[in-house]
């Protein structure tokens, strides 16, 4: 018992020290800069991005709907994909 004491009580001390991990922030860096582009069907124009890159896709992949420049693209092989 006169071993296992100090040894949780090191552990407690220590478990304040632990740095916490700070949430991530999505956000997108010179929104001015992203604009739509013309894709195959007018109602449902493409993404170019900050970068110039244009999205791979021209609708959502959730909803099917129009692209929304507010959410940051993921990029899946070097290419953006946007989502609504």
């Amino acid at each position: 018992m006169k071993v296992i004491l100090p040894i949780v009580l090191v552990l407690i001390l220590n478990w304040g020290c632990v740095e916490q991990e700070k949430p991530i922030q999505l956000t997108i860096e010179n929104s001015e800069e992203i604009v739509y582009v013309p894709g195959v069907i007018d109602t449902l124009p493409k993404i170019r991005f900050s970068d110039g890159q244009v999205s791979l896709n021209d609708r959502c992949a959730v909803r099917g709907r129009k692209l929304s420049k507010k959410i940051p693209p993921v990029y899946v092989n070097g290419y953006p994909v946007a989502f609504c």
